[in-house]
């Protein structure tokens, strides 16, 4: 709906905090004039989140001050189908290892390096705690997407980020080709999802 009604960032924060949903969300949103927020969302509450960053990254855990009430309290543990698992613990440990390998705030990132922190490891196998996430009984990484804003294309793997190769299509619905591995050209306006 967003994507057919929206053709741009402040309408599409309007259209998500104005739509009644049944759970919590982190919607990340970009547009052609490199305008990019997060709409931190409860069922009740919303707040918007943008940065000055060179990207705007977010890892399944509200970051906005005013969403922490309504956020699964750090250290709470996973219980029902599978029980036993800190539920933060991933997210807080995948956004310290983003922290590390992301170039210095306001450097502009190539695409190269974008991938490279997409399908990371953490120097061993991907894990429940990796940014390219394996083998994790609660969620592990299905996809990932670069999504160039002024192009108006996205270059999508299915599976984990590591497994390339990735296809682009067109927003416009143009043909899906077979777009390289790591390059050195620059960097997608940035929105990294994954």
């Amino acid at each position: 709906d967003c994507l057919d009604r929206c053709a741009t960032v402040e309408e599409g924060v309007r259209l998500f905090e104005t739509t009644p949903i049944t759970n919590g969300a982190l919607l990340t949103l970009a547009d052609g004039r490199g305008d990019r927020a997060v709409v931190e969302r409860s069922c009740t509450t919303s707040r918007v989140r943008r940065t000055d960053e060179a990207l705007l990254v977010t890892f399944n855990k509200y970051r906005h001050p005013d969403m922490e009430r309504f956020e699964v309290p750090v250290g709470a543990v996973s219980a029902g189908l599978v029980p036993g698992i800190p539920l933060h613990e991933s997210n807080l440990a995948r956004q310290r290892r983003w922290d590390e390998l992301a170039p210095a705030s306001g450097e502009r990132f190539t695409e190269a390096e974008i991938r490279r922190c997409m399908t990371d490891h953490a120097g061993g196998r991907g894990d429940s705690n990796t940014i390219c996430r394996h083998a994790d009984p609660l969620s592990e990484t299905l996809w990932s997407a670069l999504l160039d804003t002024r192009r108006r294309t996205v270059r999508v793997v299915f599976g984990h980020a590591c497994s390339g190769p990735y296809v682009e299509y067109g927003i416009d619905g143009a043909t899906p080709t077979l777009a390289g591995r790591a390059s050195d050209r620059d960097a997608p306006e940035p929105m990294l999802h994954g």
